[in-house]
């Protein structure tokens, strides 16, 4: 483990190294790592636990391993990244580590059955962070009626405000690929779509599975193409050619997963190993370094700040997933969950007026939105009460959640948020 020493002034290119963050001495875990409600505890004040060992579980749902060896220091309320309360446990780090510096154990995934894939995944408490936050296995189970249901991989970054998602699929390639044949397997994937930049590198040969895959290629310089829709679009566009068209049946019933995911589904049935562990990028102006790093669950913000140097200017916000998606958190102690993807620190000096106002109808929102709706009548009925109809709904549905027509208003309003609203009725 050491500091990071590459004092940047621009990430237009793309890391070529990552950084393991410095072990926590108390990890602070999160039982809640995504949606729903929190974990119930297995293990109690005083407890020893290993590296790996599970530590909190949903009868139906997520599990929560401990990231590091110890003794459970203590079980509390304390602030998530979404920023509610929610029930942590910290842990004094302290013993031998289970994988850490041990040679991993490999098993042929070709020779499990289906079902002992899934419980790999569950028990390995993988997260799909494509999107909100979501146990892959509950998402496969949803699925399990669906015809002909297709895999759909998205090999970068959807907010251009880290590269996370495009680390992992070049430097982890061969198992990021191979970890999507094996949720294929477990969800009976009539196919595989690898969704990549126009410019990505790609290599078909490491996809040693029978099942039918295709690549598509997308601008991702250009904004949003990595969204559900956005991915639909460019999938439809090309089933006019004859290798195309049998994955232009695809749809938003698909399951749509990113290259952490599928990281953490080769490790979960082929190592064996929980995930104790994310690739977070750790960047914003105010730092002296921006790095890639290897981050156990449970590691504060600000201990990822101190590792990159330090700040060089005060950051006023931090914004965790990305500039354009992500969210804000407000202390600089909260803890890395499955479900962070990167860090931003921001100085005041790049922040616009947040001053909300009434809305002045100019038409910014509906002229960018992407997919030509009308965010401002739908945040309206959203946010005063009006009558909801079918129509509205399934017109609410057809938006990706890109958040231009936030960033357009400026009037400040949380228009996609809206939107949302009114997808979750």
């Amino acid at each position: 483990m050491r500091y990071v020493s590459n004092f940047v002034r621009s990430e237009r290119q793309m890391f070529k190294t990552c950084v393991r963050a410095f072990l926590p001495p108390f990890p602070v875990v999160a039982f809640r790592q995504g949606k729903g409600s929190d974990c119930s505890a297995v293990v109690s004040e005083g407890d020893a636990v290993r590296e790996g060992q599970l530590i909190a579980v949903l009868p139906d749902g997520d599990s929560v391993h401990s990231p590091v060896p110890g003794t459970v220091d203590s079980i509390f309320q304390t602030t998530l990244p979404d920023g509610k309360l929610g029930t942590s446990v910290k842990i004094r780090t302290g013993g031998s580590f289970s994988f850490l510096g041990k040679k991993d154990v490999v098993t042929n995934w070709h020779t499990l059955l289906k079902s002992e894939i899934l419980d790999a995944i569950k028990s390995c408490g993988v997260v799909n962070t494509f999107f909100e936050p979501e146990p892959l296995f509950e998402i496969i189970e949803k699925s399990s009626e669906i015809k002909n249901n297709f895999l759909v991989v998205r090999m970068f970054d959807e907010d251009p405000g880290r590269l996370t998602d495009s680390f992992v699929a070049q430097f982890c390639l061969s198992k990021v690929t191979e970890g999507a044949c094996i949720t294929a397997r477990a969800m009976g994937a009539a196919g595989i779509v690898f969704v990549l930049d126009k410019n990505q590198e790609f290599n078909p040969s490491l996809l040693n599975d029978s099942v039918p895959f295709c690549a598509v290629r997308v601008d991702a310089s250009k904004y949003p193409a990595g969204f559900r829709e956005n991915i639909i679009t460019a999938v439809r566009k090309n089933a006019r050619l004859p290798e195309y068209k049998f994955f232009s049946a695809m749809s938003r019933k698909s399951i749509f997963i990113d290259p952490e995911t599928a990281l953490s589904v080769y490790e979960a049935v082929v190592l064996g190993k929980p995930v104790i562990e994310r690739f977070v990028h750790v960047t914003g102006n105010c730092l002296r370094s921006a790095a890639m790093m290897k981050v156990r669950i449970g590691t504060s913000i600000s201990s990822l700040a101190e590792q990159c140097g330090g700040f060089k200017i005060a950051p006023a916000k931090i914004a965790v997933n990305g500039l354009i998606t992500g969210k804000t958190v407000a202390d600089p102690e909260v803890c890395i969950t499955k479900s962070i993807k990167s860090v931003s620190f921001i100085p005041s000096s790049e922040l616009f007026n947040q001053v909300l106002s009434p809305c002045i109808r100019c038409g910014k929102c509906r002229s960018v939105c992407p997919e030509h709706l009308y965010p401002d009548l739908m945040y309206r009925s959203a946010t005063e009460g009006l009558a909801t109809g079918n129509e509205l709904k399934k017109t609410a549905a057809l938006c990706s959640l890109c958040n231009l027509c936030s960033s357009a208003c400026p009037a400040r309003l949380p228009l996609s948020i809206g939107v949302r609203l009114l997808q979750e009725k």
